[in-house]
């Protein structure tokens, strides 16, 4: 199988488009965000971080609806890929455990397990606290 857009089905009986990486590290990935430069803005409203945005060809947000879907239905892993756009550098991080809560839980990330070489990037990624007074991060 190649990298590309697959249809898969999260919540089991309705299709989403969703970008597969059928290559990285034994591949099987579901892509939950893309994100290359500036063009798609990520500054969104909490109905669109909730439905996903942008083009699955390029860069988005799969969305956190889809994600609790998925990862409330077996036993999932989490792989974050960070490129230093300054010298090229590439870093990983696998967190063995990954749960996305439901709208009720405002989507709570639940991670564990830790290995990579990128270092804990969830405290990294934590500075915004906040999307339209929700808590998010």
């Amino acid at each position: 199988l190649n990298d590309g857009v697959y249809s898969i089905y999260p919540g089991g009986d309705k299709p989403v488009q969703a970008y597969c990486d059928m290559t990285t590290d034994g591949g099987g990935w579901t892509v939950m965000l893309k994100r290359h430069g500036d063009a798609v803005s990520f500054k969104r409203t909490w109905l669109a971080c909730e439905n996903g945005f942008g083009d699955v060809n390029g860069d988005f947000w799969f969305g956190n609806k889809y994600t609790n879907m998925m990862t409330s239905n077996g036993k999932y892993e989490l792989r974050v890929d960070i490129v230093d756009k300054s010298n090229k550098k590439k870093t990983y991080a696998v967190y063995k455990t990954f749960v996305v809560g439901d709208a009720a839980s405002k989507y709570t990330l639940t991670v564990g397990d830790y290995s990579g070489n990128a270092g804990e990037v969830f405290y990294i990624m934590s500075f915004e606290r906040e999307v339209n007074n929700f808590p998010y991060n």
